[in-house]
């Protein structure tokens, strides 16, 4: 069972509304990373034909959504396992991997570490203590980009001190967010690729979360699992569809570590609604092209109002900025008592209280937010 409050941020829109007592709609939450968008027109439209067919269970095997999950990325549909919500997914995989340690960047989100954390608790064959985590720190001056060589270096002598130390060849699995939460930084599909085959020589797993992916150039290595049985791809409906409240996702790897992870999948997981949204998603073209030419105006608009401000910020791949500020969480504040709501980075190992990551939405909401960010700088 999961900790849950190990998962919980304090900061959402429903602590915010009944804080401030209004509603939770008029809350502008610059805090999730949800396509600007919304849901779109067709998925709306899909989901209200097929409320009737609520009676029914929803499929188990998910066959139809698997069908054109396998025809978008021109894949095999056994090399796919569909979940409730990639955090449900992620607690599966790391439950069937039972590593000795993880990896990470820092700063990365810190999802990663508490469902690691959460499983350690579940585990039986080893102590809470046993298991380690490493934090491979990027640098700020570099604006948070990934250093291959570097952490291909850092993690030949984090395996050689595990390996050590603790005597037991247990797998060490590195997990990825790319582009990163929260830097928005890409890091380019050879470079992925070759810590993969590392970590396959060391009997690791990478594990690859490419829910930003859809928001910028594909540097997917989904087409390249066949040569590495130890990689795992991680996709969401959350983020790039705004499918975040139906909790939908997938994950790729082979076919062997697919029927593997099934075992573990309790049955009816995805429920018929999400199914449905999920074809819808992957078909609508139009959507797609709308949200791009959205998503790049809105970030023009951000990096001026950004540079009008004074606010340092870090170039991004995806459809949020990290941003740097002495006062960022007096900014934080500030505009939590107007009902916007921004990410607080102070959890964040390599981060801390200086940073606050802020999501595109339309440009209305946007507007406000930088409207009420230059009252803040104006009068401090």
């Amino acid at each position: 069972m999961f900790m849950n409050d190990l998962f919980e941020l304090n900061e959402n829109i429903y602590n915010l509304s009944q804080e401030l007592k209004t509603q939770e709609r008029k809350i502008i939450d610059l805090s999730s990373n949800t396509n600007p968008l919304g849901v779109s027109k067709k998925i709306k439209a899909e989901l209200r034909k097929h409320l009737k067919y609520l009676h029914n269970y929803p499929d188990n095997e998910a066959r139809r959504l698997k069908r054109f999950i396998s025809k978008y990325h021109n894949i095999k549909p056994d090399m796919i396992i569909i979940e409730n919500g990639l955090i449900n997914l992620l607690n599966i995989i790391i439950n069937y991997i039972n590593p000795s340690a993880l990896i990470l960047p820092a700063p990365t989100t810190p999802i990663y570490e508490k469902i690691f954390l959460n499983n350690k608790h579940l585990t039986k064959t080893n102590k809470i203590e046993d298991k380690t985590i490493g934090y491979f720190f990027l640098n700020e001056k570099d604006d948070f980009s990934f250093d291959v060589e570097r952490f291909i270096n850092y993690l030949s002598d984090f395996k050689d001190k595990i390996y050590t130390n603790k005597n037991n060849n247990m797998p060490i699995i590195v997990i990825l967010s790319n582009p990163n939460n929260p830097t928005g930084r890409l890091i380019k599909r050879e470079d992925v690729l070759k810590i993969a085959r590392i970590l396959y020589l060391m009997n690791g797993y990478l594990i690859v979360d490419e829910a930003y992916m859809d928001f910028c150039s594909d540097e997917s290595v989904i087409g390249y699992i066949d040569e590495n049985p130890n990689l795992i791809v991680l996709k969401s409906f959350s983020f790039y569809y705004a499918l975040t409240g139906l909790r939908l996702g997938y994950g790729i790897s082979s076919s062997e570590t697919i029927n593997n992870l099934k075992n573990l999948i309790i049955p009816w997981s995805v429920n018929y609604l999400a199914q449905r949204a999920g074809v819808v998603a992957l078909k609508d073209k139009a959507y797609k092209k709308e949200s791009s030419a959205l998503i790049k105006e809105e970030k023009e608009f951000y990096e001026h109002s950004f540079q009008k401000a004074g606010i340092k910020y870090y170039q991004s791949d995806a459809n949020f900025y990290l941003i740097k500020h002495e006062k960022a969480k007096d900014i934080f504040e500030h505009l939590k008592k107007k009902g916007i709501l921004i990410r607080l980075c102070s959890d964040i190992k390599g981060l801390g209280e200086k940073y606050l990551r802020v999501s595109i939405k339309k440009h209305r909401e946007n507007s406000i937010f930088f409207k009420e960010l230059f009252v803040y700088l104006k009068s401090n």
